[in-house]
């Protein structure tokens, strides 16, 4: 399967890469986190109906999967 992200998603993804990279002086550290998220993007787009439901989220019918300190909604 395949998957898209909006512009505003690739931004978080650069932001979160800066992120971890800064905090642990690693650039390895950010690369695994990053590939840990999109390895959740492919995942998610062969099951869309994995995770926890997430009705307080912005609309109802969300699902939310954790990703180490993140969340993938």
């Amino acid at each position: 399967m395949h998957y898209r992200l909006l512009p505003e998603a690739q931004r978080d993804l650069d932001d979160i890469w800066l992120y971890v990279a800064r905090e642990s002086s690693s650039i390895e550290t950010a690369d695994a986190q990053i590939d840990a998220l999109t390895a959740m993007f492919l995942l998610v787009s062969s099951h869309p109906r994995i995770g926890r439901t997430w009705d307080q989220g912005l609309r109802l019918g969300l699902r939310r999967i954790p990703v180490g300190d993140y969340l993938v909604i």
